[in-house]
């Protein structure tokens, strides 16, 4: 069983680096191989710092939240495969809105 809290556990702590990491990028200069970067990210220093720092807080909550999640399943005794599949592609399309939140701010930040 301890496998299972170690799999559940691994995208939301990776995403609280994540945002930690963003934090930091959002401070420096646009980077050629790291960081969030997309087409509007990288347009202007202003795009990438906005980018990075909504990012980051997306990214905590998120990891916050699944990471409550994760300790009531685990102390709910709900933990088995069915529940573990369903929580890491939940965990999984997080990143893939957040991805898509930050890129329609931008968007909307860009045509304002």
């Amino acid at each position: 069983m301890y496998f299972e809290k170690v799999v559940i556990s691994l995208l939301p702590i990776s995403g609280l680096f994540l945002s930690f990491y963003y934090e930091y990028k959002a401070k420096g200069d646009i980077a050629k191989y790291s960081g969030f970067r997309t087409a509007l990210s990288t347009k202007s220093k202003q795009n990438w710092k906005h980018a990075h720092k909504y990012a980051a807080k997306l990214l905590r909550l998120y990891a916050i939240s699944f990471m409550l999640l994760n300790i009531i399943i685990t102390f709910s005794n709900c933990l088995n495969i069915k529940t573990i599949t369903i929580i890491v592609i939940l965990q999984m399309l997080f990143y893939f809105i957040i991805g898509y939140k930050v890129n329609k701010a931008l968007s909307k930040k860009e045509n304002s």
